[in-house]
């Protein structure tokens, strides 16, 4: 038989929900902020407070963070995934380089290896995420021995490596982003030397100045093909998020057992006040939206360059 358990807040304890834990023979304690207590029946715009030994009725002013979840699907089957490999001549188009500055066809060899690690960071990941699941490793903190000074604690290492991969992702269509720059706006930059940005961020506005990158990258609907996901607008908030969110690390005490997942709370310019956004992503999907946007961006690229030479 279960017990039935009534957890609260932990600073303020508020009531906020109740759970059915265990049973009798293995009772051993219960859960933190948690007691066994009923909470007695309350009115709307009131609310339970534990005070150490029972519940007061209290107004409910309680301030209380207001959270989205989102989940990226990509549109396929994770049966579907495979790594790919994207070849230098194959699959990219030819780019205007920037004279006297940057060759960018070594921009192209980089993105194309970048892509192969992003594989090789995702077989790791998946590793890495089987043997987190062994009891033996589910430590958080190991000996402070200097021997052990190399040795990070696997969950951890298993979570720097999905950041690794997101960061990696972001890289690559950042890049690529910015040779559609370079297709689209070469004149502009002939004269001013200048790329007017470093990332996709820019180019999710509809009225943004960049109209023919913007056209490229998340499609139009009639010529190029669409973000039709959303990937773009995922992978760069979860980037945004690991690199500004305090609250990221909060999310390392989670953990899928049945999938790898990414998670992070996003908090845009760390204001509490406004929604905040927690990811809690497929890692399975999150590869194969960053597969197919890419296969799709450098499809668009190709077809830009030949309406070009048509017209």
């Amino acid at each position: 038989m279960g017990i039935e358990i009534y957890h609260y807040e932990s600073s303020e304890k508020f009531y906020l929900r109740k759970e059915i834990i265990g049973d009798t023979k293995s009772y051993v304690g219960l859960p933190a902020n948690s007691t066994d207590i009923k909470p007695p029946e309350y009115l709307e715009g009131h609310i339970p407070v534990f005070n150490g030994e029972n519940w007061d009725i209290v107004e409910d002013i309680f301030w209380r963070p207001k959270v989205i979840e989102l989940n990226y699907n990509a549109g396929r089957l994770r049966s579907t995934y495979k790594p790919i490999s994207f070849s230098l001549f194959k699959h990219f188009p030819s780019y205007p380089s920037m004279p006297k500055l940057c060759n960018s066809l070594q921009v192209v060899m980089a993105i194309s290896q970048k892509i192969k690690i992003i594989h090789q960071l995702f077989e790791n990941l998946c590793n890495n995420h089987s043997a987190c699941l062994k009891p033996e490793n589910i430590i958080i903190d190991g000996s402070n021995n200097d021997n052990f000074c190399c040795s990070p604690s696997l969950i951890y290492k298993y979570r720097f490596e999905i950041e690794s991969m997101v960061y990696a992702m972001k890289r690559v269509i950042d890049s690529l982003a910015q040779l559609t720059y370079l297709l689209t706006n070469y004149d502009d930059f002939d004269k001013n030397r200048r790329i007017p940005f470093d990332g996709i961020g820019k180019i999710f506005a509809e009225d943004t100045p960049y109209a023919e990158v913007r056209m490229i990258l998340i499609g139009d609907d009639e010529n190029f093909k669409t973000d039709s996901t959303g990937f773009l607008k995922i992978i760069n908030d979860l980037f945004n998020s690991f690199k500004h969110s305090l609250m990221h690390d909060e999310t390392y005490s989670l953990f899928c057992k049945e999938v790898p997942s990414i998670v992070s709370y996003q908090v845009k310019y760390n204001n509490h006040n406004k929604t905040i956004y927690y990811h809690n992503h497929n890692a399975y999907h999150i590869i194969m939206g960053f597969q197919d946007t890419i296969q799709r961006i450098l499809n668009n690229q190709k077809e830009y360059i030949s309406n070009k030479k048509s017209v």
